[in-house]
């Protein structure tokens, strides 16, 4: 039976426990967070993804068949337009909006100093 088990910390800085069981030879799989458990799923023999949120950040789970038995994959989705990812890009378009006015400001300060020092 294949056993895997991810550590990590949410927003609090509280660590959390993501594992999984998954029986190579009968594809049986149970996936935990923390004593919870997220997925119970039968006959697992090939390829396969499970995406469920923890707090509000969406994790995918794959799990790919190589030759002799399976790897496993947890991810954050930052693709997918969830609340939190449409709330990150629109913070980073603002960032980006905030850096091009500051850099607009300096080069008019730059400007300004320089036209004066040319007279």
């Amino acid at each position: 039976m294949a056993q895997q088990f991810w550590t990590f910390h949410d927003q609090s800085s509280v660590e959390h426990t993501f594992g999984i069981y998954h029986g190579e030879d009968s594809g049986h799989l149970v996936a935990y967070l923390d004593d919870r458990v997220m997925i119970i799923d039968f006959g697992i023999l090939d390829d396969k993804s499970y995406n469920f949120f923890f707090e509000r950040e969406l994790l995918k789970l794959d799990i790919h068949k190589n030759g002799s038995g399976f790897d496993y994959t947890l991810n954050v989705d930052k693709k997918t337009p969830t609340e939190l990812n449409v709330e990150i890009k629109k913070e980073r378009k603002e960032e980006i909006h905030i850096i091009i006015l500051i850099l607009l400001i300096v080069a008019m300060i730059i400007l300004t100093f320089y036209l004066r020092f040319l007279k």
